[in-house]
């Protein structure tokens, strides 16, 4: 099977490429193409981290919940709508 050579840096089309497949370093250096710089990190409190993405990987210091079971099938969250003063 031959691989394809992509026509133009930070192409990355499915279209392009008919049905031949793109090696494991080409496929990386076509994504590295797309990205235009590494985002920067910051640390927050876990209220302020709403639609924000971890930097890196976070563990639990104990099990949660901490039984072998549960008395239901999943546990929800529910955040606090922020409350805007009107004037």
């Amino acid at each position: 099977m031959s691989h394809a050579t992509l026509s133009a840096p930070g192409s990355l089309s499915c279209f392009e490429l008919g049905e031949q497949m793109l090696s494991v370093e080409q496929a990386r250096t076509a994504l590295a193409t797309l990205i235009e710089a590494p985002l920067g990190h910051e640390r927050l409190n876990l209220a302020q981290a709403h639609g924000r993405r971890l930097a890196e990987a976070i563990h639990a210091p104990i099990n949660v919940p901490q039984n072998t079971n549960a008395a239901m099938d999943g546990i929800a969250l529910a955040w606090p709508r922020q409350v805007t003063k009107r004037s």
